[in-house]
Protein backbone atom coordinates (compact mmCIF):
# COMPACT_ATOMS: atom_id res chain seq x y z
CA UNK A 1 0.00 0.00 0.00
CA UNK A 2 1.03 3.26 -0.64
CA UNK A 3 1.70 5.45 2.50
CA UNK A 4 -0.24 9.12 2.03
CA UNK A 5 -0.08 10.53 5.64
CA UNK A 6 -0.07 9.64 9.12
CA UNK A 7 -0.15 10.92 13.01
CA UNK A 8 0.39 10.71 16.49
CA UNK A 9 -2.21 7.52 16.51
CA UNK A 10 -1.34 5.97 13.26
CA UNK A 11 -0.16 5.60 9.61
CA UNK A 12 -2.30 6.06 6.88
CA UNK A 13 -1.94 4.30 3.32
CA UNK A 14 -3.95 4.29 0.37
CA UNK A 15 -5.01 1.19 -0.62
CA UNK A 16 -8.00 -0.60 -2.15
CA UNK A 17 -11.34 -2.55 -0.94
CA UNK A 18 -13.38 -4.30 -3.67
CA UNK A 19 -12.16 -1.70 -6.40
CA UNK A 20 -12.48 1.18 -4.63
CA UNK A 21 -9.82 3.60 -3.50
CA UNK A 22 -9.85 3.80 0.41
CA UNK A 23 -7.55 5.57 2.96
CA UNK A 24 -6.67 2.81 5.49
CA UNK A 25 -5.22 3.74 8.65
CA UNK A 26 -2.97 1.55 11.05
CA UNK A 27 -3.26 2.31 14.38
CA UNK A 28 0.23 2.57 16.54
CA UNK A 29 -1.02 1.38 19.50
CA UNK A 30 -1.80 -2.13 19.33
CA UNK A 31 -2.60 -3.26 22.83
CA UNK A 32 -5.46 -1.84 24.86
CA UNK A 33 -6.45 -2.54 28.49
CA UNK A 34 -9.73 -4.90 28.11
CA UNK A 35 -12.22 -1.43 29.10
CA UNK A 36 -10.74 0.51 26.52
CA UNK A 37 -10.69 -2.22 23.72
CA UNK A 38 -14.48 -3.01 24.16
CA UNK A 39 -14.91 1.33 24.10
CA UNK A 40 -13.06 1.09 20.74
CA UNK A 41 -15.43 -1.87 19.10
CA UNK A 42 -18.33 0.16 20.08
CA UNK A 43 -16.98 3.41 18.58
CA UNK A 44 -16.68 2.08 15.77
CA UNK A 45 -19.58 -0.37 15.43
CA UNK A 46 -21.47 3.43 15.81
CA UNK A 47 -19.45 5.10 13.07
CA UNK A 48 -20.69 2.42 10.64
CA UNK A 49 -23.76 3.39 11.33
CA UNK A 50 -23.10 7.41 10.72
CA UNK A 51 -24.20 8.63 7.40
CA UNK A 52 -23.97 12.35 6.61
CA UNK A 53 -22.26 14.40 3.33
CA UNK A 54 -19.84 15.99 6.29
CA UNK A 55 -19.01 12.54 7.90
CA UNK A 56 -15.95 10.67 6.64
CA UNK A 57 -17.34 7.04 5.78
CA UNK A 58 -16.41 4.49 7.85
CA UNK A 59 -15.92 0.97 5.27
CA UNK A 60 -14.86 -1.38 7.39
CA UNK A 61 -12.61 -1.53 10.36
CA UNK A 62 -10.05 -4.42 12.10
CA UNK A 63 -10.58 -5.16 16.03
CA UNK A 64 -8.04 -7.81 16.63
CA UNK A 65 -5.64 -6.74 19.38
CA UNK A 66 -2.50 -6.49 18.03
CA UNK A 67 -3.41 -5.17 14.05
CA UNK A 68 -6.11 -2.29 14.73
CA UNK A 69 -7.35 -0.47 11.64
CA UNK A 70 -10.14 1.31 10.10
CA UNK A 71 -10.98 1.62 6.54
CA UNK A 72 -12.65 4.90 5.04
CA UNK A 73 -13.51 6.44 2.21
CA UNK A 74 -10.10 8.18 0.20
CA UNK A 75 -10.24 12.05 0.54
CA UNK A 76 -7.66 13.10 -1.92
CA UNK A 77 -7.09 16.74 -1.06
CA UNK A 78 -5.94 16.30 2.37
CA UNK A 79 -6.30 17.75 5.44
CA UNK A 80 -7.86 21.23 6.06
CA UNK A 81 -4.53 22.06 7.89
CA UNK A 82 -2.10 21.37 4.65
CA UNK A 83 -4.52 23.32 2.52
CA UNK A 84 -5.15 26.42 4.81
CA UNK A 85 -1.23 26.48 5.63
CA UNK A 86 0.03 26.06 2.10
CA UNK A 87 0.79 29.58 1.02
CA UNK A 88 0.37 28.81 -2.68
CA UNK A 89 -3.36 27.88 -1.77
CA UNK A 90 -6.06 30.53 -1.78
CA UNK A 91 -8.93 30.47 -0.63
CA UNK A 92 -11.60 33.31 -0.60
CA UNK A 93 -13.26 33.98 2.75
CA UNK A 94 -16.40 32.68 1.35
CA UNK A 95 -14.86 29.45 0.52
CA UNK A 96 -13.28 29.06 4.14
CA UNK A 97 -16.80 30.08 5.76
CA UNK A 98 -18.27 26.89 3.33
CA UNK A 99 -15.69 24.39 4.70
CA UNK A 100 -16.63 25.83 8.42
CA UNK A 101 -19.63 25.69 7.63
CA UNK A 102 -18.94 21.67 6.57
CA UNK A 103 -17.80 21.04 9.55
CA UNK A 104 -20.13 22.70 11.57
CA UNK A 105 -22.73 21.12 9.98
CA UNK A 106 -20.65 17.30 10.14
CA UNK A 107 -20.69 18.46 14.25
CA UNK A 108 -24.08 18.77 14.97
CA UNK A 109 -24.75 15.29 13.36
CA UNK A 110 -22.84 14.18 15.65
CA UNK A 111 -23.94 15.81 18.67
CA UNK A 112 -27.71 15.18 17.59
CA UNK A 113 -27.06 11.75 17.65
CA UNK A 114 -28.67 9.12 19.94
CA UNK A 115 -26.79 9.20 22.22
CA UNK A 116 -24.50 12.47 21.64
CA UNK A 117 -21.17 11.66 20.29
CA UNK A 118 -18.39 13.96 21.50
CA UNK A 119 -15.46 14.18 19.53
CA UNK A 120 -13.00 15.34 21.95
CA UNK A 121 -9.93 15.97 19.26
CA UNK A 122 -11.13 18.65 17.02
CA UNK A 123 -8.41 20.10 14.40
CA UNK A 124 -7.87 20.49 11.07
CA UNK A 125 -5.46 17.25 10.69
CA UNK A 126 -9.30 15.75 11.56
CA UNK A 127 -11.21 17.50 8.87
CA UNK A 128 -10.68 16.36 5.24
CA UNK A 129 -11.31 17.39 1.80
CA UNK A 130 -12.58 15.75 -0.72
CA UNK A 131 -12.21 16.38 -4.47
CA UNK A 132 -15.27 18.87 -4.51
CA UNK A 133 -13.90 21.09 -1.41
CA UNK A 134 -16.35 19.48 0.87
CA UNK A 135 -15.25 19.14 4.22
CA UNK A 136 -15.78 16.03 6.15
CA UNK A 137 -14.91 14.73 10.11
CA UNK A 138 -12.44 11.85 10.88
CA UNK A 139 -11.47 10.16 13.95
CA UNK A 140 -14.18 10.35 16.45
CA UNK A 141 -13.87 6.90 16.51
CA UNK A 142 -10.29 6.69 18.30
CA UNK A 143 -10.87 8.32 21.54
CA UNK A 144 -10.70 5.01 23.33
CA UNK A 145 -7.16 5.30 22.39
CA UNK A 146 -6.51 8.44 22.64
CA UNK A 147 -7.34 8.16 26.67
CA UNK A 148 -4.40 6.24 27.09
CA UNK A 149 -1.96 8.84 25.29
CA UNK A 150 -0.54 11.76 27.68
CA UNK A 151 -1.23 15.24 27.28
CA UNK A 152 2.73 16.32 27.92
CA UNK A 153 6.08 15.26 26.49
CA UNK A 154 8.64 16.44 28.39
CA UNK A 155 6.71 19.73 29.53
CA UNK A 156 6.48 20.71 25.85
CA UNK A 157 2.98 22.22 24.69
CA UNK A 158 2.17 19.17 22.23
CA UNK A 159 -0.54 19.51 19.04
CA UNK A 160 -3.81 18.65 20.33
CA UNK A 161 -3.81 20.92 23.41
CA UNK A 162 -3.94 23.63 21.27
CA UNK A 163 -7.38 22.35 20.48
CA UNK A 164 -8.73 21.76 23.65
CA UNK A 165 -10.95 23.50 26.04
CA UNK A 166 -9.86 24.94 29.37
CA UNK A 167 -12.54 22.22 30.96
CA UNK A 168 -10.56 19.02 29.31
CA UNK A 169 -7.34 20.81 30.27
CA UNK A 170 -8.16 20.95 33.65
CA UNK A 171 -9.87 17.33 33.69
CA UNK A 172 -13.33 18.22 34.34
CA UNK A 173 -16.63 16.73 33.55
CA UNK A 174 -17.34 16.90 29.76
CA UNK A 175 -20.00 17.26 27.18
CA UNK A 176 -20.56 18.24 24.30
CA UNK A 177 -19.24 21.90 24.54
CA UNK A 178 -15.88 20.72 24.47
CA UNK A 179 -16.55 20.34 20.61
CA UNK A 180 -17.71 24.28 20.04
CA UNK A 181 -14.69 25.36 21.96
CA UNK A 182 -12.55 23.51 19.87
CA UNK A 183 -14.29 25.02 16.91
CA UNK A 184 -13.82 28.09 17.36
CA UNK A 185 -10.00 27.60 17.72
CA UNK A 186 -10.24 25.49 14.26
CA UNK A 187 -12.16 28.22 12.60
CA UNK A 188 -9.71 31.37 13.76
CA UNK A 189 -7.44 29.36 12.03
CA UNK A 190 -9.14 28.64 8.84
CA UNK A 191 -9.71 32.24 8.52
CA UNK A 192 -6.50 33.91 9.60
CA UNK A 193 -4.28 30.83 8.47
CA UNK A 194 -2.02 31.31 11.38
CA UNK A 195 -1.51 28.53 13.76
CA UNK A 196 -2.67 28.79 17.42
CA UNK A 197 -0.62 29.66 20.28
CA UNK A 198 2.53 30.20 18.47
CA UNK A 199 4.25 32.14 21.15
CA UNK A 200 3.91 28.96 24.13
CA UNK A 201 6.90 26.70 24.07
CA UNK A 202 5.53 25.35 27.71
CA UNK A 203 2.60 23.11 28.44
CA UNK A 204 2.51 24.26 31.81
CA UNK A 205 2.34 28.09 30.84
CA UNK A 206 -0.06 26.82 28.57
CA UNK A 207 -2.41 25.83 30.38
CA UNK A 208 -2.46 28.46 32.89
CA UNK A 209 -2.60 30.96 30.21
CA UNK A 210 -6.03 29.41 28.91
CA UNK A 211 -7.51 28.63 31.93
CA UNK A 212 -6.35 30.67 34.75
CA UNK A 213 -5.90 34.05 32.12
CA UNK A 214 -8.56 33.06 29.79
CA UNK A 215 -5.95 34.05 26.95
CA UNK A 216 -7.22 33.25 23.19
CA UNK A 217 -5.98 33.40 20.18
CA UNK A 218 -5.78 37.40 18.73
CA UNK A 219 -8.91 38.42 16.40
CA UNK A 220 -7.65 40.65 13.69
CA UNK A 221 -8.72 44.71 13.68
CA UNK A 222 -9.65 43.80 9.66
CA UNK A 223 -11.99 40.51 10.74
CA UNK A 224 -15.48 41.61 9.97
CA UNK A 225 -17.67 41.87 13.75
CA UNK A 226 -19.97 38.85 12.88
CA UNK A 227 -17.35 36.38 12.88
CA UNK A 228 -15.90 37.85 15.98
CA UNK A 229 -18.54 37.35 17.54
CA UNK A 230 -18.76 34.47 16.57
CA UNK A 231 -15.34 33.26 18.00
CA UNK A 232 -15.76 34.81 21.22
CA UNK A 233 -18.78 33.02 21.66
CA UNK A 234 -17.51 29.45 20.73
CA UNK A 235 -14.54 29.69 22.76
CA UNK A 236 -16.50 31.43 25.92
CA UNK A 237 -15.08 30.74 29.42
CA UNK A 238 -18.43 29.72 30.36
CA UNK A 239 -19.38 26.64 28.94
CA UNK A 240 -23.42 27.18 28.53
CA UNK A 241 -22.50 30.73 26.51
CA UNK A 242 -21.12 28.73 23.90
CA UNK A 243 -23.92 28.38 21.13
CA UNK A 244 -24.44 25.25 19.83
CA UNK A 245 -24.13 23.85 16.37
CA UNK A 246 -27.45 25.24 14.73
CA UNK A 247 -26.92 28.51 15.91
CA UNK A 248 -23.48 28.05 14.69
CA UNK A 249 -24.57 26.84 11.07
CA UNK A 250 -27.61 29.92 11.05
CA UNK A 251 -24.85 32.49 12.55
CA UNK A 252 -22.48 31.32 9.58
CA UNK A 253 -24.94 31.74 6.82
CA UNK A 254 -25.52 35.18 8.45
CA UNK A 255 -21.75 35.95 8.41
CA UNK A 256 -21.18 34.65 4.49
CA UNK A 257 -23.80 37.49 3.73
CA UNK A 258 -22.84 39.97 5.44
CA UNK A 259 -19.05 39.70 4.89
CA UNK A 260 -19.83 39.36 1.16
CA UNK A 261 -22.32 42.40 0.57
CA UNK A 262 -20.92 45.65 1.82
CA UNK A 263 -24.51 47.27 1.67
CA UNK A 264 -27.16 47.00 4.11
CA UNK A 265 -30.13 46.65 1.62
CA UNK A 266 -28.45 44.50 -0.15
CA UNK A 267 -27.59 42.62 3.20
CA UNK A 268 -31.39 42.43 3.74
CA UNK A 269 -32.70 41.47 0.50
CA UNK A 270 -30.49 38.47 0.74
CA UNK A 271 -31.07 37.33 3.87
CA UNK A 272 -35.32 37.97 3.43
CA UNK A 273 -34.42 35.76 0.17
CA UNK A 274 -31.93 33.49 -0.47
CA UNK A 275 -30.34 33.23 3.47
CA UNK A 276 -28.48 29.84 3.24
CA UNK A 277 -28.02 29.90 -0.46
CA UNK A 278 -25.07 31.05 -2.88
CA UNK A 279 -26.93 31.59 -5.57
CA UNK A 280 -30.27 32.15 -7.39
CA UNK A 281 -31.80 32.27 -10.85
CA UNK A 282 -31.74 35.29 -12.28
CA UNK A 283 -35.22 36.02 -12.84
CA UNK A 284 -36.13 35.37 -9.01
CA UNK A 285 -33.04 37.66 -8.40
CA UNK A 286 -34.25 40.51 -10.37
CA UNK A 287 -37.68 40.39 -9.34
CA UNK A 288 -36.89 40.77 -5.65
CA UNK A 289 -34.22 43.55 -6.52
CA UNK A 290 -36.69 45.99 -8.65
CA UNK A 291 -39.15 45.33 -5.38
CA UNK A 292 -36.80 46.11 -2.86
CA UNK A 293 -36.12 49.12 -4.91
CA UNK A 294 -39.62 49.77 -5.54
CA UNK A 295 -39.06 49.44 -9.20
CA UNK A 296 -41.67 48.66 -11.87
CA UNK A 297 -40.07 45.23 -13.94
CA UNK A 298 -42.48 45.70 -16.32
CA UNK A 299 -43.64 42.63 -18.73
CA UNK A 300 -41.83 43.51 -21.45
CA UNK A 301 -38.42 43.28 -19.52
CA UNK A 302 -36.28 42.35 -22.55
CA UNK A 303 -36.63 45.61 -24.09
CA UNK A 304 -35.68 47.95 -21.34
CA UNK A 305 -32.19 48.39 -21.65
CA UNK A 306 -30.95 48.64 -17.92
CA UNK A 307 -32.40 45.29 -17.06
CA UNK A 308 -30.79 43.90 -20.18
CA UNK A 309 -27.48 45.27 -18.93
CA UNK A 310 -28.23 44.01 -15.53
CA UNK A 311 -28.29 40.62 -16.56
CA UNK A 312 -25.01 40.89 -18.86
CA UNK A 313 -23.24 41.58 -16.06
CA UNK A 314 -24.29 39.46 -13.26
CA UNK A 315 -26.18 36.61 -14.91
CA UNK A 316 -23.96 32.97 -15.01
CA UNK A 317 -25.78 30.35 -17.19
CA UNK A 318 -25.65 27.03 -15.81
CA UNK A 319 -23.68 24.32 -17.62
CA UNK A 320 -25.68 22.50 -20.80
CA UNK A 321 -28.70 24.73 -19.90
CA UNK A 322 -30.54 28.02 -20.89
CA UNK A 323 -30.97 28.64 -17.35
CA UNK A 324 -28.78 31.20 -15.57
CA UNK A 325 -28.29 32.61 -11.81
CA UNK A 326 -27.26 34.91 -9.61
CA UNK A 327 -23.79 34.17 -7.36
CA UNK A 328 -23.66 36.19 -4.35
CA UNK A 329 -20.38 36.90 -4.55
CA UNK A 330 -20.53 38.41 -8.22
CA UNK A 331 -23.17 40.55 -6.72
CA UNK A 332 -21.08 41.48 -4.55
CA UNK A 333 -19.09 42.86 -6.50
CA UNK A 334 -21.34 44.48 -8.73
CA UNK A 335 -21.98 46.79 -5.18
CA UNK A 336 -18.54 46.82 -4.61
CA UNK A 337 -17.74 48.25 -8.40
CA UNK A 338 -21.02 50.62 -8.85
CA UNK A 339 -22.10 51.64 -5.46
CA UNK A 340 -24.76 50.41 -3.12
CA UNK A 341 -28.40 49.84 -4.42
CA UNK A 342 -29.60 52.97 -3.48
CA UNK A 343 -27.60 56.47 -3.68
CA UNK A 344 -27.88 60.32 -4.33
CA UNK A 345 -25.89 61.79 -6.80
CA UNK A 346 -26.27 65.52 -7.46
CA UNK A 347 -29.46 65.60 -4.82
CA UNK A 348 -31.11 63.13 -7.33
CA UNK A 349 -31.67 59.60 -6.30
CA UNK A 350 -30.77 56.85 -8.32
CA UNK A 351 -29.98 53.35 -7.92
CA UNK A 352 -27.37 49.98 -8.98
CA UNK A 353 -29.53 49.18 -12.08
CA UNK A 354 -29.85 52.55 -13.73
CA UNK A 355 -25.97 53.06 -12.95
CA UNK A 356 -25.00 50.14 -14.60
CA UNK A 357 -26.76 50.79 -17.63
CA UNK A 358 -25.15 54.08 -18.14
CA UNK A 359 -21.89 52.48 -17.81
CA UNK A 360 -22.54 49.05 -19.94
CA UNK A 361 -23.62 51.59 -22.75
CA UNK A 362 -20.39 53.21 -23.51
CA UNK A 363 -18.47 51.61 -26.13
CA UNK A 364 -15.47 52.01 -24.16
CA UNK A 365 -16.57 49.82 -20.88
CA UNK A 366 -15.42 46.21 -21.63
CA UNK A 367 -16.26 45.08 -17.93
CA UNK A 368 -14.32 42.59 -15.79
CA UNK A 369 -11.79 41.86 -18.97
CA UNK A 370 -8.72 40.67 -17.08
CA UNK A 371 -5.67 42.73 -17.39
CA UNK A 372 -3.66 39.71 -19.48
CA UNK A 373 -6.17 39.75 -22.00
CA UNK A 374 -6.75 43.55 -21.70
CA UNK A 375 -3.18 44.23 -23.30
CA UNK A 376 -3.69 41.24 -25.79
CA UNK A 377 -6.64 43.43 -27.32
CA UNK A 378 -5.23 46.54 -27.31
CA UNK A 379 -1.79 45.30 -28.56
CA UNK A 380 -3.91 44.65 -32.25
CA UNK A 381 -4.13 48.71 -32.31
CA UNK A 382 -0.57 49.93 -30.98
CA UNK A 383 0.19 51.83 -34.12
CA UNK A 384 -3.60 53.84 -33.04
CA UNK A 385 -1.99 56.23 -30.50
CA UNK A 386 -4.49 56.68 -27.81
CA UNK A 387 -7.04 53.91 -28.50
CA UNK A 388 -8.55 53.15 -25.23
CA UNK A 389 -11.00 51.26 -23.06
CA UNK A 390 -12.44 51.39 -19.21
CA UNK A 391 -12.50 48.35 -17.21
CA UNK A 392 -13.32 46.78 -13.98
CA UNK A 393 -10.76 46.16 -11.54
CA UNK A 394 -10.81 43.09 -10.04
CA UNK A 395 -7.82 43.78 -6.95
CA UNK A 396 -8.14 45.29 -3.57
CA UNK A 397 -9.26 48.00 -3.12
CA UNK A 398 -12.20 47.85 -5.67
CA UNK A 399 -14.48 49.92 -3.58
CA UNK A 400 -12.18 52.85 -3.66
CA UNK A 401 -11.04 52.09 -6.78
CA UNK A 402 -13.46 50.51 -9.16
CA UNK A 403 -12.14 50.99 -12.64
CA UNK A 404 -8.64 51.10 -14.77
CA UNK A 405 -8.43 52.79 -17.91
CA UNK A 406 -6.04 50.80 -20.33
CA UNK A 407 -4.44 52.76 -23.04
CA UNK A 408 -2.01 52.96 -25.89
CA UNK A 409 0.21 55.88 -25.86
CA UNK A 410 2.34 58.34 -27.62
CA UNK A 411 5.26 55.74 -27.63
CA UNK A 412 2.88 53.20 -28.56
CA UNK A 413 2.74 51.00 -24.96
CA UNK A 414 0.01 49.83 -23.40
CA UNK A 415 -0.33 51.40 -19.54
CA UNK A 416 -2.92 51.48 -17.18
CA UNK A 417 -4.78 54.16 -15.20
CA UNK A 418 -6.12 53.71 -11.58
CA UNK A 419 -9.76 55.39 -11.37
CA UNK A 420 -10.24 56.45 -7.92
CA UNK A 421 -14.18 56.59 -6.65
CA UNK A 422 -14.21 60.00 -4.82
CA UNK A 423 -16.01 60.44 -1.06
CA UNK A 424 -19.70 58.85 -0.45
CA UNK A 425 -19.74 58.01 -4.24
CA UNK A 426 -20.40 61.37 -5.58
CA UNK A 427 -17.35 61.22 -8.62
CA UNK A 428 -14.67 59.79 -9.65
CA UNK A 429 -10.90 60.58 -10.13
CA UNK A 430 -7.20 59.94 -11.50
CA UNK A 431 -4.01 60.90 -10.36
CA UNK A 432 -1.69 62.14 -12.78
CA UNK A 433 1.97 63.52 -12.84
CA UNK A 434 2.60 66.83 -13.47
CA UNK A 435 4.53 67.81 -16.41
CA UNK A 436 5.79 70.60 -14.65
CA UNK A 437 7.42 67.95 -11.70
CA UNK A 438 5.59 68.97 -9.38
CA UNK A 439 3.31 67.94 -7.11
CA UNK A 440 0.71 65.19 -8.72
CA UNK A 441 -2.41 66.17 -10.14
CA UNK A 442 -6.03 65.12 -9.21
CA UNK A 443 -8.09 65.30 -12.05
CA UNK A 444 -12.04 64.79 -11.05
CA UNK A 445 -15.81 64.88 -12.32
CA UNK A 446 -18.84 65.06 -10.23
CA UNK A 447 -21.48 62.28 -11.26
CA UNK A 448 -20.65 59.08 -13.34
CA UNK A 449 -17.67 57.60 -14.82
CA UNK A 450 -18.31 58.83 -17.90
CA UNK A 451 -18.60 62.45 -16.53
CA UNK A 452 -14.67 61.63 -15.79
CA UNK A 453 -13.53 60.07 -19.32
CA UNK A 454 -15.21 63.13 -21.19
CA UNK A 455 -13.52 65.70 -18.94
CA UNK A 456 -9.95 63.87 -19.13
CA UNK A 457 -9.95 62.48 -22.27
CA UNK A 458 -7.66 65.78 -23.72
CA UNK A 459 -5.29 65.63 -21.12
CA UNK A 460 -4.78 61.40 -20.95
CA UNK A 461 -4.93 61.28 -24.67
CA UNK A 462 -8.00 59.18 -24.85
CA UNK A 463 -8.39 58.99 -28.42
CA UNK A 464 -10.35 55.73 -29.58
CA UNK A 465 -12.51 53.37 -27.39
CA UNK A 466 -11.13 49.99 -28.64
CA UNK A 467 -13.66 47.86 -30.40
CA UNK A 468 -13.96 44.15 -29.11
CA UNK A 469 -15.88 45.03 -26.08
CA UNK A 470 -18.28 41.98 -25.35
CA UNK A 471 -21.17 44.10 -24.87
CA UNK A 472 -21.43 45.26 -28.24
CA UNK A 473 -24.37 43.03 -29.35
CA UNK A 474 -27.09 44.25 -26.37
CA UNK A 475 -26.68 47.63 -28.61
CA UNK A 476 -27.06 45.47 -32.06
CA UNK A 477 -30.97 47.02 -32.61
CA UNK A 478 -32.42 50.58 -31.62
CA UNK A 479 -35.57 49.38 -31.12
CA UNK A 480 -35.07 48.90 -27.19
CA UNK A 481 -36.15 51.34 -24.82
CA UNK A 482 -33.86 54.19 -23.63
CA UNK A 483 -31.08 53.97 -26.38
CA UNK A 484 -29.74 53.88 -29.51
CA UNK A 485 -26.53 51.79 -30.72
CA UNK A 486 -23.34 53.86 -30.91
CA UNK A 487 -21.02 53.78 -34.15
CA UNK A 488 -18.89 51.68 -32.39
CA UNK A 489 -21.73 48.75 -31.60
CA UNK A 490 -22.86 48.60 -34.66
CA UNK A 491 -19.99 48.34 -36.90
CA UNK A 492 -17.55 46.01 -34.44
CA UNK A 493 -17.44 42.60 -33.67
CA UNK A 494 -16.36 40.42 -30.43
CA UNK A 495 -13.51 39.48 -32.17
CA UNK A 496 -11.83 42.77 -32.26
CA UNK A 497 -12.02 43.77 -35.78
CA UNK A 498 -13.20 47.40 -37.25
Amino acid sequence: MEKIGGGCFGTVYKGTCRGKDVAVKKLHQHTLVDTALDEFKKEVEIMTHLRHPNIVLLMGACTEPGNLMIITELMPKGDVSTIIHNPNIKLSLLKKLHMAKDVAQGMNWLHRSNPPIIHRDLKPTNLLVDENWTVKICDFGLSAVRRQETLTDGGIAPGTPLWMSPEVLQGKPLNEKVDLYSYGIVLWEMLTGEEPYGEHDSYNTFVKAICNDNERPELPEDMHQSLKNLLELCWHRETEKRPNFDQIIDMLDDAMIECTLTDPLAIQLWKENWKGKDEVSFNKFVAALYRILDLNLGRDRERNMDYKCLKAMLAESEKDSENCNVHIEKFGLLIRWFGPLKQTIKNDETNIISIVGNVVKENWFHGDLPRTNCEVLLSDYVKKKGTYLVRLSTTDPIEKSPFTISKVNKKGKINHQRVFASRNRQGYYVVVKSKTGDKDKKLEAKGGIGNLIAKIAGELDLKTPCPGRKYSELFMTNKVEGYLPSPDDESTSDNGSE
